[in-house]
């Protein structure tokens, strides 16, 4: 269910020991939890969102804990943890929370899975979670300051 979002990640230019740190993105089976860059965008205070009931299916989640009436814009990333992996999504339209702080939210592609009741929802900070691939060359040291510049693509598990 639902499509699965690739996302490009260029690092700081860092040394080649720290690089070393980043070593996992060559293994196949390896995944990483990155967040969402949103350049220019302001999340502001959105609360403590969570799932609003269990067994949803669709393009439409219901989240409860949000600052009332906080404002999610048209194409802003949300994330929802499930079962341990984070799943991003992206609001169709700009939606307001409720009062009571409740927001339906409606999403460019359906759920991947059926969160639980209370499942961690993150507007702050999203996160996207899946395998990397090393973009062309991206090990390569500079010859002119001696930093690697690492480079990948994220695809959604």
């Amino acid at each position: 269910m639902g499509s699965k979002y690739a996302l490009d990640y260029t690092m700081r230019p860092m040394t080649y020991d720290q690089a070393q740190e980043w070593a996992d993105i060559d293994d196949e089976s390896a995944t990483v939890v990155m967040s969402i860059y949103q350049p220019g965008l302001d999340t502001g205070a959105p609360g403590n969102p969570l799932i609003d009931g269990a067994g949803q299916a669709g393009s439409l989640p219901v989240f409860k804990g949000l600052t009332p009436f906080y404002a999610m814009r048209k194409n802003q990333w949300v994330s929802v943890k499930t079962g341990g992996v984070w799943y991003a999504y992206r609001a169709k339209f700009e939606t307001v929370a409720d009062e009571n702080g409740r927001l339906v939210l409606p999403i460019r592609t359906l759920l991947r899975t059926s969160p639980a009741n209370n499942d961690e929802v993150e507007i702050g900070d999203p996160k996207i979670e899946g395998y990397p691939t090393p973009a062309d060359g991206c090990w390569a040291i500079s010859a002119t300051d001696r930093l690697i510049r690492l480079a990948f693509t994220i695809t959604e598990r």
